[in-house]
């Protein structure tokens, strides 16, 4: 009996620190495609952002090489109001500038999304 009680105690004082191996950084960014009437019409996004995993205090959020906030600690959900005209890239980058997460925001045009399925019918 007091053998597996040395044991437990040698696991728990050596296995548990790899237990607790922080997860990596992730995010989720909703949504991530804006659709606008004409291409190089801006477009205005509100953007959901869930975070998980292991971010650094003092993270920065970025629209192309733009700051558009930072925090102390960032929380898990953010929301973001964007505008922009173009394929545009968020990123999130630590005191350092280094970048932690990115994602491409793309535009897409109602020209583009309304197409002709099929062609009209024709008699000759």
């Amino acid at each position: 009996m007091k053998q597996k009680g040395l044991w437990l105690t040698f696991w728990l004082i050596l296995g548990w620190p790899s237990v607790l191996k922080a997860e990596p950084a992730g995010w989720r960014v909703q949504p991530s495609i804006c659709v606008v009437e004409q291409i190089g019409d801006a477009c205005e996004l509100q953007l959901n952002i869930r975070l998980w995993g292991d971010i650094p205090q003092h993270s920065c959020l970025f629209l192309k090489d733009t700051m558009l906030e930072c925090w102390s600690v960032p929380s898990t959900h953010l929301r973001v109001n964007l505008e922009f005209r173009e394929a545009s890239v968020i990123s999130m980058r630590d005191s350092d500038d280094r970048t932690l997460l990115e994602e491409t925001l793309e535009i897409k045009s109602l020209s583009r999304i309304r197409q002709r399925v099929r062609t009209p019918w024709s008699v000759f």
